[in-house]
């Protein structure tokens, strides 16, 4: 592995840049400390269609696989769908929810719809996850599935239910409700 060393104000030396079979962060080196952010998108976007195997194995996109680098859950979520979420984003809302009252029936229920039907994933070396057997049988998940990036994380549907939810997005009326309601405006500065 090669290094590029940079010699910086009051005598700090920084990795600028080492480079071997693949691209390391910058980081400071006495410290360790990333002396850059990297422009990483921290974000599932993006429509994919990908089919899975008999065993349940669904190959995951690249873009996607970056993300869950340190692993992820998949679950169920609140629409008929599963959603698959990253080690800390699924870690937090646990919290959350083991936060709520006990002693509220709803609180209790939710919370086992969330952990019962909850997985730990990890892409194998060809870069796919296993989608246990119960949720794919719960979901009529087989052969072709659509991958879906929401943001902070992704969701999984049956080509069926995602024509259904593509045809109620492609009405021009309910994009402009759902901006309206939300009060979301392309135009306006943070």
């Amino acid at each position: 592995m090669v290094g590029i060393f940079l010699a910086c104000p009051r005598n700090s030396v920084y990795t600028v840049s080492t480079c071997g079979f693949k691209w390391q962060k910058v980081e400071r080196r006495k410290t360790g400390v990333p002396a850059i952010n990297p422009p990483v998108e921290l974000m599932f976007l993006g429509e994919y269609r990908h089919s899975m195997d008999d065993k349940g194995r669904l190959t995951v996109p690249a873009r996607y696989r970056q993300l869950l680098e340190d692993g992820g859950y998949i679950t169920e979520g609140i629409d008929p769908i599963l959603i698959v979420l990253q080690k800390d984003t699924f870690e937090r809302l646990g919290t959350a929810i083991t936060q709520l009252s006990f002693t509220d029936p709803e609180v209790r229920e939710f919370g086992r719809l969330f952990f019962s039907r909850a997985e730990r994933i990890e892409a194998d070396g060809s870069g796919r996850i296993l989608v246990p057997q119960f949720l794919r049988e719960r979901h009529g998940l087989s052969g072709e599935v659509v991958m879906v990036g929401a943001g902070s994380h992704f969701e999984l549907w049956s080509l069926a239910d995602w024509a259904k939810q593509s045809e109620k997005l492609d009405k021009v009326q309910n994009t402009a409700d759902y901006f309206a309601k939300l009060n979301l405006f392309m135009n306006q500065s943070g």
